[in-house]
């Protein structure tokens, strides 16, 4: 990430709190609102996405977790996956609007917990699921994410370095601080929603987060609420081929789903160098544990706010 110096950030300041002073609340929400009728195009949605990032800019953080999992349905219970590439992102060709991602650009969908996954894919009692999981590698190395739709400060309460941030969203807003917190409760609203039949749900989510990974090629990954927990846990869309940055692919475990909603554990698999999946009967996914944030300098570069250009 280039380097902001004074001189730019308190202009970037600036700007953003003078865009920010020309729109009330009111406003704000009556853009929410259009961008989710049904019949507002897909560049009207565009329009309002630039709009919405322009009062907001971004904060890029340097965020660490020990483990991420994927789940993904499958359909045999006896022939288990062979390579790790069948339980990543799909190819770009095959890839639908979601979340976080428009059509044809693929991102690799984590979460930091089982419970959110297995919820979020709506596994039906006797279905079978994959659920690979990432650990994080002895590489110095950290993804390099934003947040939508979480509040940073009450997510990591107590976390020395995300009070110094918060205190700094405060400076840089000022007198806008209350828009700038009501833009991201409206966000958060967006993540949080149940995908309808016809896929318009995304259409907001999809775009906004496109607008973030196509304009900062510093992006790793964008972390979001989970829906079915209410943003309890947390998700992450990754820039294809991104977490290798800082993770490695190391278990896989095959999974059924119970009478009572729970699942159990049919078998696991080491992950081998080129992907290949070992399997056996006695290999357990590991446990969840908490979130990790690197202990930074909140005058870091590479963390600040910015207007987009």
């Amino acid at each position: 990430m280039s380097n902001i110096n004074p001189e730019s950030q308190n202009k970037a300041k600036q700007i953003t709190n003078e865009r920010l002073s020309k729109i009330t609340k009111g406003e704000i929400e009556l853009l929410f609102q259009e961008a989710n009728i049904t019949t507002t195009s897909i560049s009207r949605v565009q329009e309002i996405v630039n709009e919405i990032s322009e009062y907001i800019g971004f904060l890029l953080l340097p965020v660490a977790q020990h483990h991420f999992y994927r789940a993904r349905y499958w359909s045999d219970k006896k022939e288990y996956p062979e390579n790790l590439s069948e339980l990543l992102e799909p190819e770009p060709i095959k890839t639908r609007q979601n979340r976080c991602n428009v059509e044809r650009k693929p991102a690799l969908y984590v979460s930091t917990h089982p419970i959110a996954l297995i919820s979020e894919c709506h596994f039906n009692t006797g279905d079978i699921f994959s659920m690979a999981q990432f650990d994080r590698s002895l590489k110095n190395e950290n993804l390099n994410c934003i947040m939508l739709g979480i509040d940073p400060h009450h997510r990591f309460e107590g976390d020395p370095v995300m009070d110094n941030i918060s205190q700094f969203k405060k400076e840089f807003f000022g007198d806008n601080i209350q828009k700038y917190k009501f833009i991201e409760q409206q966000l958060h609203k967006q993540f949080v929603k149940d995908d309808d039949r016809e896929g318009n749900t995304y259409r907001f989510t999809a775009n906004f987060c496109e607008k973030y990974f196509s304009s900062l090629p510093d992006l790793d990954a964008i972390i979001y609420p989970s829906i079915a927990t209410q943003g309890s846990f947390t998700n992450l869309a990754i820039r294809p081929n991104m977490y290798s940055k800082a993770y490695e692919a190391n278990k896989v475990g095959i999974f059924e789903v119970l009478n009572d909603g729970g699942y159990r554990q049919l078998a696991g698999a080491l992950v081998g160098s080129e992907g290949q999946l070992n399997w056996c009967n006695l290999l357990q996914i590991d446990q969840p544990k908490a979130v990790g944030m690197r202990k930074i300098d909140p005058d870091d570069p590479r963390i600040y706010i910015a207007p987009w250009k």
